[in-house]
């Protein structure tokens, strides 16, 4: 994520810690919806929208891990990442009414795993590009 400071215009790169307290609260407030859900068909819409914030979280996590030096929990969260985007994508298949922004979002997210995955764990080459 890069975002930009209204105040004076310019580019600043957003912690990975930043991203994991939003994530967070996106995560609770998702589960408050899900307790008062209309239908069943809502249901899984809402608890598709979890998983795939949920991986998200868990991928900021990892690049959080992986700027602190801790390189095999990086790597192990990194493997969970991919678990929850195979779950929540078949979570999202599921639904009537398809999400087809969290389902690109959550393809992309798996092709940079992919890309991740094929370097070599190596202090400066996995997170160089963060």
């Amino acid at each position: 994520y890069c975002g930009v400071d209204q105040a004076s215009k310019t580019q600043r790169a957003t912690k990975p810690e930043e991203a994991v307290k939003l994530y967070d609260n996106i995560i609770q407030n998702l589960k408050d919806l899900e307790a008062n859900k209309q239908d069943a068909e809502e249901g899984k819409r809402i608890a598709a929208q979890i998983l795939t914030n949920t991986g998200f979280r868990c991928y900021y996590v990892a690049l959080s891990f992986g700027l602190n030096d801790k390189f095999s929990e990086s790597m192990a969260l990194l493997e969970r990442t991919g678990q929850y985007i195979s779950t929540a994508l078949d979570h999202h298949k599921e639904c009537s009414e398809k999400a087809q922004d969290d389902i690109a979002a959550l393809t992309e997210l798996s092709q940079q795993l992919e890309v991740e995955s094929k370097k070599a764990p190596v202090k400066k080459g996995l997170f160089s590009w963060w």
